[in-house]
């Protein structure tokens, strides 16, 4: 299932996030919502989150029984919080009841060749924010859309190019389809980066990363990103509303 979620991002004050959206007064629940990946190798609805802060969230409860995310999938569940616990590595275990959740588009970095070059477009697309967790690059960005095609959005490496400085060099592709002149709308796209590795020297654990894409006005931008391999970090979480006009 491709979603991507758009709307106005909230921001929060950590990946795991006590909300207060309690129903009413006598509601003591603690609330949550949290940015990870589902860490589960079996569709199940009893899920595991491993967030982008390292936490663990296992759905012990659900509202969704028929909901079974697949291995990897990345997600922003909402839940109450059941039980919690501290592990030895610092971060923290929770066992939860899940009462939503949007899908987070995920995907592969993809090979740019004279072939596909084309259909990965290059329209404009604004990077808003960016960060790196458990070898994902999720990336916050805006775009122009008056539907109803869904636009498409890709992470490219194009090895027919050479650069002079040993980093990897990315690009962040829109195909817009003509649909160019709309509002401005969010988006939310996480890419695996773990086939970056392959190849590497024995004991290397990072990677600089420069990411290439064009601004809505058309201009050539890049950014510099440290891919610290498995590293967690520290990142505002979002509160979202899910919809689905991207692939």
């Amino acid at each position: 299932m491709k979603t991507i979620l758009k709307g106005f991002l909230v921001a929060g004050i950590g990946l795991l996030t006590l909300v207060s959206c309690n129903k009413d007064k006598n509601d003591n629940r603690r609330w949550g919502y949290s940015v990870g990946y589902v860490t589960d190798a079996e569709p199940t609805a009893n899920f595991t989150v491993l967030s982008d802060q390292g936490n663990t969230i296992h759905i012990k409860e659900t509202d969704y029984s028929g909901y079974k995310p697949a291995e990897g999938q990345r997600i922003i569940p909402e839940f109450y919080i059941l039980s919690e616990n501290a592990l030895s590595s610092g971060q923290r275990h929770y066992e939860v009841h899940l009462v939503g959740w949007s899908e987070i588009l995920t995907k592969e970095i993809v090979e740019i060749t004279a072939g596909n070059d084309e259909e990965l477009g290059n329209d404009g697309i604004a990077i808003t924010d960016h960060w790196i967790a458990n070898d994902y690059l999720t990336i916050e960005f805006q775009f122009r859309y008056n539907g109803p095609k869904k636009h498409f959005v890709n992470l490219g490496i194009d090895e027919s190019k050479t650069y002079q400085d040993d980093k990897v060099h990315l690009e962040f592709r829109h195909n817009a389809y003509g649909d160019t002149s709309g509002p401005r709308v969010w988006g939310l796209v996480s890419f695996k980066l773990e086939s970056l590795k392959e190849g590497l020297p024995e004991g290397t654990d990072e990677l600089d990363l420069v990411v290439h894409s064009k601004t809505l006005d058309g201009d050539d931008i890049a950014k510099n990103i440290k891919y610290i391999f498995g590293a967690n970090l520290n990142h505002e979480a979002y509160s979202v509303h899910d919809y689905t006009d991207l692939e």
